[in-house]
């Protein structure tokens, strides 16, 4: 389940070490399992955020993403809101989703008429995605 923020240009999903993100229409996303999956790095050593697309660099040398929604206080602590760190990966809509796409392995033909429906053809819809991979959420 991906998370698009409409009040900035951030979209994010729950990813396998998010113990706090409820439980959504998909399993979180298993990083692990991702041949392109690639964590956005940076140098700590620098004051700016080097590398980073919508986060800001930590400690770790990622680049750390935290959204909040709302306020109820002053300091906005009880809001909702999400953190995460930004991640890269190859994306692509439809296709079958129990198992991964190889972009590499040979297209398997149906009938003509029907082949552009044939789930193998989804790395030809593939994109690169620039995203949050959730590690926390609360308040909604």
């Amino acid at each position: 389940t991906a998370v698009v923020d409409t009040g900035s240009s951030v979209t994010a999903f729950p990813c396998s070490e998010c113990t706090t993100c409820g439980h959504h229409t998909d399993s979180p996303f298993r990083e692990q399992d991702s041949k392109g999956f690639k964590p956005t790095h940076c140098p700590v050593s620098k004051a700016d955020d080097d590398g980073c697309i919508f986060g800001k660099c930590d400690s770790n040398g990622l680049c750390a993403i935290e959204h909040k929604f709302g306020n109820s206080g002053s300091d906005s602590t009880g809001a909702s809101g999400w953190t995460a760190y930004e991640a890269s990966d190859v994306a692509y809509a439809g296709g079958a989703h129990d198992r991964p796409i190889d972009g590499g392995a040979e297209i398997p033909a149906i009938d003509p008429i029907v082949d552009e429906l044939n789930p193998m053809h989804a790395p030809e819809f593939s994109f690169a995605l620039t995203f949050g991979c959730q590690t926390a959420v609360s308040g909604y």
